[in-house]
């Protein structure tokens, strides 16, 4: 039979910089707001280009009976049209997207400041826990000594008496 024993290896300290790095790269509501701003600047692109040309073709009267069977008898109408914007609804369309924009490169910046927020206030209480744990350790320690020495205290005054008895 053979037994492994796994030797525990204490990881390297995390820092407070390499926590927040951590959670920026991981974090779900970032990756949202990431593609919030993404998706807004691509309404921006959206929003300068101007309306496409369209072109349209209409048949009628086709296959008919007689002389006018087939596309013989058949009309055919082709059009072109272009969407000219007038009253600035370009540039209106323009400032809106690009004040979407904003608003999403904001939502960011706020999501990003409240996690780093959030991992500091995480972070530095795990080190006043960490800190507590060592002072309820040291009064253990302290505690344990105070014993055996009022123990041998103890043992000490009864010896004598026990002695002379």
């Amino acid at each position: 039979m053979l037994i492994a024993t796994a030797h525990a290896q204490e990881a390297a300290p995390l820092t407070l910089q390499d926590a927040i790095t951590r959670a920026v790269e991981s974090d779900p509501g970032l990756r949202a707001a990431n593609a919030g701003v993404d998706a807004a600047r691509g309404g921006l692109r959206q929003a300068r280009v101007r309306p496409n040309p369209q072109l349209s073709a209409e048949v009628e009267n086709f296959n008919g009976e007689g002389e006018l069977r087939g596309f013989d008898g058949a009309e055919t109408t082709f059009s072109l049209s272009q969407e000219i914007e007038l009253g600035g609804r370009r540039s209106a369309r323009i400032r809106l997207a690009d004040r979407e924009l904003h608003g999403a490169e904001l939502e960011r910046a706020v999501r990003g400041l409240d996690l780093i927020r959030d991992v500091q206030t995480a972070y530095y209480n795990a080190l006043a826990a960490a800190e507590l744990v060592l002072i309820a350790e040291e009064r253990l320690r302290t505690a344990e000594a105070l014993n055996t020495s009022v123990a041998r205290r103890v043992a000490a005054a009864r010896a004598p008496r026990l002695a002379g008895a």
